[in-house]
C-alpha cells in the first residue's frame, strides 16, 4: 500500500527539504497551496483558508496530514495586527481542514501539526520535557493557540502529534544565514547574557522526525524537535564563527538595547529554552547530527556550498 500525505505550507523552508525526502521513500504527496505552483513529484491543489475554499479532491486516498502553514514569525515587526496574522495563519487552515473532515468521507487517521519550543516561553536553565507547562509571552500564547486547534482533531478519532520545533539550521533560511551574515560583517556579539539555551536542530534531522512521526503510531502528543546536545547562544556564535573563520567579540549587547531595537520580537533572541528530545529518542529515532559541530560541518561542507 502506498503511503499518502496532504501537506499545508509545503513551499516553505521545511517543506522544501521534507518533500524530496518523502518522495525518495515512495510517499504520494498532495500539497495545499494559495498560488499555482508545480513541485516535482507532488500534486498541488489551490485553497484559501480565509474564504473557506477547499478542494475536497485533495483528500482522495490521503491517510496523513502535515500542517506546516503559518506566517513567518520573524518576518515583520510584531504589531498588534501582525500578531493577529501570526495566530490566524496557523489556526484558520487547521480549522478549515477540521470542518471538511467532519463533512466529507475520508481515510485520514493522523494529523501532525508544527508548533515550536516557544510554547515554553523563557525558561532559563530548566530542562523542558513535553510535560512542562506553557510559559509567558507572545510566542507561548501563539503556540498554545496553535496546539489547541490541532487537539480538536482528536474528536474526529485522529492520532494527533504536535512537533515543537527548535531553531532550524539550514542554509536556505531561518536563523543560520542571519547569524552568518552578522559574523561575516564582523558584528558577531552575544545578545543579552549570551547564556540563553538554544534548542537547535539540523533541517535534515527535523524532516526525518516528521517522517518518523508519520510512521510511528505509538509516538503521539507533543514532541520536542531539537538536537541531543543543546548549546548557549554564546557557544553557538563561537562555534559558527570558528567554522566560517570570523571572530566573536567579548562584548555583549545588553537585553535592554536588544528590546529597544526589536521590541516584543526580541523574545526570539533573548528567550532561553533548554528543551529535551528524550521522548523522540525513546521512540526509536536517532539524530544524524547530535552536536552543533557535526551539523555545521555538514551544512558548510563543499557539497552544500
Amino acid at each position: 500500500m502506498t503511503h499518502s500525505v496532504l501537506i499545508t505550507g509545503g513551499t516553505g523552508m521545511i517543506g522544501r527539504t521534507l518533500i524530496p525526502l518523502l518522495r525518495s521513500l515512495g510517499w504520494r504527496i498532495h500539497l495545499l497551496t494559495r498560488s499555482s505552483v508545480q513541485i516535482e513529484g507532488t500534486q498541488t491543489f489551490l485553497w484559501n483558508p480565509e474564504t473557506g475554499q477547499f478542494p475536497v479532491e485533495s483528500l482522495e486516498g490521503i491517510t496523513h496530514i502535515i500542517h506546516l502553514a503559518g506566517a513567518g514569525i520573524a518576518d515583520k515587526k510584531w504589531t498588534t495586527t501582525y500578531k493577529q496574522i501570526l495566530i490566524r495563519s496557523r489556526i484558520q487552515p487547521a480549522r478549515l481542514i477540521h470542518q471538511i473532515l467532519q463533512t466529507y468521507p475520508h481515510q485520514v487517521n493522523t494529523f501532525i501539526s508544527a508548533s515550536a519550543v516557544g510554547y515554553y516561553g523563557d525558561s532559563d536553565e530548566k530542562i523542558l520535557t513535553e510535560e512542562s507547562p506553557s510559559g509567558k509571552g507572545f510566542l507561548a500564547l501563539c503556540c498554545r493557540a496553535w496546539e489547541q486547534e490541532a487537539e480538536t482533531f482528536k474528536n474526529l478519532g485522529l492520532n494527533v502529534k504536535r512537533i515543537r520545533i527548535g531553531l532550524v539550521l539550514s542554509r536556505e533560511g531561518g536563523l543560520l544565514p542571519v547569524m552568518e551574515k552578522a559574523l561575516r560583517l564582523y558584528s558577531g556579539f552575544p545578545l543579552g547574557t549570551g547564556k540563553q539555551w538554544m534548542p537547535w536542530i539540523h533541517i535534515d534531522d527535523l524532516c526525518r522526525l516528521f517522517v518518523h512521526a508519520l510512521t510511528k503510531d505509538t509516538l503521539t502528543g507533543a514532541c520536542n524537535a531539537c538536537a541531543t546536545i543543546p548549546v548557549s547562544q554564546k557557544t553557538f556564535l563561537q562555534t559558527l564563527g570558528k567554522k566560517i573563520q570570523r571572530p566573536v567579540w567579548p562584548i555583549r549587547i545588553p537585553s535592554m538595547l536588544v528590546h529597544a531595537l526589536l521590541g516584543e520580537r526580541s523574545e526570539l533572541i533573548l528567550m532561553s529554552s533548554n528543551a529535551s528530545c528524550q521522548k523522540v529518542l525513546s521512540s526509536g529515532l536517532t539524530f544524524t547530527y547530535a552536536s552543533l559541530e557535526e551539523a555545521l560541518n555538514n551544512l558548510y561542507s563543499t557539497q552544500n556550498l
